[in-house]
């Protein structure tokens, strides 16, 4: 089983099953798909059609920064490791099908907080541990870093 239980703090208390039917039982309000900390929505503010499965990637902790890439698709930042079941630590390119770019590769060593595009550079800010190993940019066009 793949959802969440949300409100009143969440919490399940009971768990029964019988003849094929799960019950659960405690303090939540709400049940619903678990959309992986990440969702894309129209003009409109509603979830895309046939979403959360329509192939967009589940993050495994919280995107902090998103903005688009010009091309379709978008750079997600934050504190996730792993974004769709591919290794992507912290910083993720996805392309226009919302498939993990797999030519791109930027790590950082902390949580991203804010992403700015400038033609082929990608300025990324946030709380970098080591200074020394900070990546204050990449360039999309060809993965190089710079500071």
């Amino acid at each position: 089983m793949d959802f969440i239980v949300a409100g009143g703090g969440g919490q399940v208390n009971a768990i029964a099953e019988l003849n094929g039917i799960t019950y659960f039982g405690g303090t939540f309000t709400e049940v619903g798909t678990n959309i992986g900390r990440a969702i894309p929505i129209d003009s409109a503010g509603n979830p895309l059609a046939g979403y959360p499965h329509a192939g967009f990637p589940k993050f495994d902790r919280a995107p902090q920064a998103i903005i688009p890439d010009n091309a379709g698709g978008w750079y997600l930042g934050g504190d996730f490791l792993n974004v769709g079941g591919t290794p992507k630590v912290r910083l993720v390119h996805l392309l226009s099908d919302f498939s993990v770019d797999p030519t791109f590769s930027a790590d950082v060593d902390n949580t991203v907080n804010a992403l700015f595009l400038s033609g082929t550079n990608l300025y990324v800010g946030g709380l970098f541990v080591r200074v020394t190993n900070v990546v204050a940019g990449v360039n999309v066009a060809t993965n190089n870093r710079f500071r």
